[in-house]
């Protein structure tokens, strides 16, 4: 058959129908990832939750002289001032959240609220606490020092009071508060009715009535005894038969705290010794602890019938101190029967200073 090509008129061939679709290829590697876009716009805060306040230490510290935080020098006042002291605020509870009480009036003011009770401050004891006014007020009169009876308990790891209770805010009004929603301060003791008192100086029967549970600074009650410049005296319990010094019970610190605290006291004793007859002799000092001989002992002694030599010891005592009011005495015993007297202070022997011969420091914090 011979070779032939059809041609069609115009050139062109018409299109034919569509071949069916073929398997998919293989899917290509992924891309680089882009830049990230631009952050949203922060949602709305959350509600406030019922932890802790943002600060939870107070900015003040409880004290019996207006104006002065740290106080130096004697005082006896019927008032009672919450000082700033590096804050301006105390936590508070409203009964579903804490947050921060402002004690100020103003960004000028520098003395803080006042509190004067007056005759609700009988003898006693008294827990001083911090509302959500700002204002601070006085507690009942302890029936006894531990947290139960006082009325307190710890609520988000602050003392605050476990039911509602009447506080006096001055002598002739006072508020019920919520539990939970008065926030401990610090506590104080009333040893003449409506007033209280700080001691810095030297002498019988030290006091310090205010304490604070916070920012507290050193407590030294100076204990010394004035009342024998012109000599000595003759002591006359002997080991083991303790009595205080001079036989006078003010001689004493009296250390005052609202909760459990150390104190240090150190009792020292400079003097000459005095034996009735030929042989030794001697006075050995102690502190009296509440009334109980404690601690470690100090000793003074004389070979001789003489009053030639001169001794110093110091008795010593360290321990956790109960809640509330403590004594602390100074305790002195003969060492034996031959002891006759104690030469403690001026003119004989010539020493200028008496009162230091015999000195006691009581230390703690509050």
């Amino acid at each position: 058959m011979p070779d032939f090509t059809i041609t069609p008129v115009d050139g062109s061939w018409p299109t034919g129908p569509q071949g069916s679709q073929g398997d998919p290829g293989v899917q290509g590697p992924q891309g680089i990832a882009g830049p990230p876009g631009p952050q949203g716009q922060p949602g709305p805060a959350g509600p406030p939750g019922s932890g802790g306040p943002s600060s939870g230490h107070p900015g003040g510290r409880l004290t019996l002289v207006q104006g002065q935080p740290e106080m130096s020098a004697d005082v006896t006042s019927p008032t009672i001032w919450y000082a700033p002291y590096g804050g301006d605020t105390f936590p508070k509870f409203d009964g579903a959240s804490w947050g921060l009480a402002t004690f100020l009036s103003g960004p000028t003011d520098q003395i803080g609220p006042s509190l004067s009770c007056g005759s609700k401050w009988a003898i006693g004891s008294y827990d001083i606490f911090g509302l959500a006014s700002g204002q601070i007020a006085s507690g009942p009169k302890w029936t006894a020092p531990d947290l139960a009876n006082r009325g307190l308990t710890r609520f988000a790891g602050r003392l605050v009071n476990t039911a509602p209770v009447t506080l006096d805010v001055s002598n002739s009004a006072s508020v019920v508060v919520p539990a939970y929603q008065a926030f401990y301060l610090g506590s104080i003791n009333v040893s003449v009715a409506g007033q209280l008192t700080a001691h810095f100086s030297l002498g019988q029967n030290r006091k310090f009535e205010i304490w604070n549970a916070f920012n507290k600074a050193p407590i030294v009650h100076r204990v010394v005894d004035t009342s024998i410049a012109a000599g000595y005296y003759n002591p006359t319990n002997q080991y083991p038969a303790w009595q205080p010094f001079n036989n006078n019970p003010l001689n004493r610190g009296n250390p005052f705290t609202g909760l459990q605290s150390l104190v240090d006291v150190q009792y020292h004793q400079s003097c000459f010794v005095n034996s009735a007859v030929s042989g030794p002799s001697g006075i050995l000092s102690l502190v009296g602890w509440n009334g109980v001989a404690v601690g470690y002992y100090g000793k003074s002694s004389s070979d001789t019938n003489s009053m030639s030599s001169g001794f110093s010891t110091t008795a010593h005592y360290s321990d956790s101190c109960a809640v509330g009011l403590n004594t602390a005495t100074m305790f002195v015993a003969k060492g034996n029967a031959s002891t006759s007297s104690l030469f403690s202070g001026a003119p004989n022997p010539p020493w200028p200073y008496p009162d230091i011969n015999q000195l006691m420091l009581v230390s703690y914090q509050g």
